[in-house]
């Protein structure tokens, strides 16, 4: 029930931390350092449950698998379709259309998934960040709650109201881009560009961003794409996990993964060399998303028909990140875990909160499917799981496999 931190910063063995999880294969590392030389993730080859059954999705630029509604993926065509995207199963099936009001697509992209204003909601973010000619004095992003999927042969408009536009513009001019993500850490928008050079431009903003006017990017460094292994050399899609943990980038011809440690940004995750992988060849591969929980990712390709391919991410566990914060829980004298989502490797209590005890863990209600936020508190469970302060409980990272399961930040 109880683990031994083996070092905490370097200073001698302390006392005990409460691990959240279930032990896989007996085995379990305790380390101080947020990163270790793990090597790279192993996947399964391609796996496919079927085909995109629509024929009205011929060039699909951008992919995301919901967080709202088990079994869903989201999509959306590339440069010349309207302002709408797709529900389909992870098989391909039809689930359905999603049109915006008053919105005029000129070319998107791709489309993320991450948090927004309200807390407890996942919302969509659609990029109309494509520019060949590198010619648009700025660029869109369209967020938008995660709706109900209307079902097989069904469309639904979200009016104006429930549609929130951002223009961007670029600090150093015009850039084509094709790859969009949502930082669940920092809550940022994060743009990475396309180029036939082979290295990407990195730019993001705040989510908390206006609305009215033109917000600038800021530009965040660089990223070598061709460099780094892959014989494309052009970003044509991006992602990262629930949790932040793992950032990847697709091009025509390869998966580009990135680990990366607590605190640091995405940028300087991507200054790193990746893992690269060669996934199943497709006609034009313009899409990647990571399962809800992270432990693989879907790619999708441009023309008629093409299979969803997935790839299982082999002998890994979805890494949760807990933040152990006083402040929240002051008044009652709890103090407040967050955590990232439940999912097949926590309990859960009440459907929302993690089983959490000073007898260890519990991991006997397992369900993948559970809502979550990454910003999510749960200072209930404490109440009757761990009353008083955790103060005590030593900073450092357990691991499970190569990967942590639990994380005590700085209050």
């Amino acid at each position: 029930s109880y683990v031994p931190v083996i070092d905490r910063e370097g200073g001698p063995p302390t006392s005990h931390v409460f691990v959240v999880g279930a032990l896989v294969a007996g085995t379990l590392r305790v380390e101080s350092q947020a990163r270790a030389e793990i090597g790279c993730r192993t996947y399964t080859p391609s796996i496919s449950d079927g085909n995109v059954e629509s024929s009205e999705l011929g060039e699909i630029s951008g992919i995301v698998v919901s967080r709202s509604n088990s079994g869903l993926a989201w999509v959306h065509n590339d440069s010349g379709d309207s302002a709408r995207f797709f529900a389909i199963s992870l098989a391909g099936v039809d689930r359905g259309i999603v049109s915006l009001d008053g919105v005029v697509a000129r070319d998107w992209e791709d489309i993320a998934i991450g948090p927004g204003p309200e807390s407890g909601v996942s919302y969509l973010y659609l990029g109309d960040i494509g520019d060949n000619a590198s010619a648009r004095s700025t660029i869109e992003v369209h967020r938008v709650a995660e709706p109900v999927p209307p079902g097989a042969g069904n469309a639904v408009d979200l009016s104006a109201d429930e549609v929130v536009t951002f223009e961007l513009a670029y600090p150093d001019g015009a850039h084509n881009a094709e790859s969009l993500l949502v930082d669940p850490i920092s809550e940022s928008l994060i743009v990475i560009t396309k180029s036939s050079s082979g290295t990407s431009g990195i730019y993001s903003t705040a989510l908390s961003l206006a609305t009215d006017g033109v917000t600038v990017l800021d530009f965040d460094g660089s990223v070598a794409i061709a460099a780094n292994g892959s014989s494309s050399g052009q970003a044509t899609a991006s992602d990262v996990t629930f949790d932040g943990a793992y950032v990847a980038i697709r091009t025509y011809s390869h998966v580009l993964e990135w680990e990366r440690d607590p605190g640091e940004t995405i940028a300087a995750a991507l200054s790193r060399a990746p893992c690269v992988f060669a996934p199943t060849a497709e006609p034009q591969g313009e899409a990647i998303g990571y399962l809800s929980n992270g432990h693989g990712y879907f790619t999708a390709s441009e023309r008629r028909y093409q299979p969803l391919y997935r790839y299982d991410a082999i002998g890994d566990i979805p890494r949760p990140w807990y933040k152990v914060d006083s402040g929240a829980g002051a008044a009652s004298g709890l103090s407040v875990l967050s955590f990232s989502t439940p999912d097949d490797s926590i309990g859960a209590v009440d459907n929302r909160m993690p089983s959490i005890s000073d007898e260890g863990p519990a991991s006997d209600t397992p369900n993948e499917d559970l809502p979550f936020d990454p910003k999510h508190t749960f200072a209930d469970a404490f109440t009757t799981a761990v009353p008083g302060s955790l103060d005590e409980l030593p900073k450092g990272v357990v691991r499970l496999g190569h990967r942590p399961i639990w994380n005590r930040f700085a209050n």
